[in-house]
């Protein structure tokens, strides 16, 4: 598997969101990167993010549901959250001895409550496609085998996009492996 496979294009990013065709795709790849790992990851779980990231590098991602649970699910999720990510990083450059805001003649510089709003509006149209992610993936399970096969340290899914914060309690992982095979269960059972 190769662990730098991307699931969305910098192009992509470009298109879906406010983000212009003049920012530099070395600027934007790991923010896609880290919103693909911090976002994706957890909801898809080791073995099904492993599968799509060998799909994608090897060019086999051509099985209909595969091609669906990218392109219309995972992708418009990491869109908006690697848009989110990229913004703070967009007008700041970091030199060998320095680190500098980009202006313009013609712009002036976005406030930090502008990019903040920003973010956070990308932010809530991210965790909104994610939950549909969430929910495809808890009805269409059958379809993936690797989403259900996760053992040992395998990040186990996530059943639950909204969350109070950042959970530190080993039992955790835990809760969070009993609540998804409950409800499998409780799914098949239906």
């Amino acid at each position: 598997m190769a662990s730098r496979v991307l699931f969305i294009s910098c192009n992509r990013l470009k298109q879906d969101t406010a983000m212009g065709g003049s920012v530099e795709d070395d600027l934007l790849r790991p923010h896609i990167l880290m919103a693909q790992t911090r976002y994706i990851l957890p909801v898809l779980g080791t073995d099904l993010y492993n599968a799509l990231q060998t799909k994608i590098a090897t060019g086999a991602v051509g099985v209909a549901e595969y091609q669906t649970l990218l392109q219309d699910y995972i992708q418009p999720a990491l869109v908006h959250y690697s848009f989110a990510l990229a913004i703070p990083f967009i007008r700041v450059r970091v030199s060998n001895n320095h680190v500098s805001i980009m202006t313009s003649e013609q712009s002036a510089p976005a406030s930090i409550q502008d990019t903040r709003q920003l973010t956070n509006a990308s932010l809530d149209v991210a965790n909104f496609n994610r939950e549909r992610l969430i929910e495809y993936l808890l009805h269409n399970q059958s379809l993936y085998p690797e989403y259900t096969s996760n053992s040992g340290a395998d990040l186990v899914p996530m059943t639950r996009n909204y969350t109070q914060g950042l959970n530190l309690d080993e039992t955790y992982k835990d809760l969070n492996r009993e609540v998804f095979l409950t409800t499998i269960g409780a799914r098949d059972a239906t």
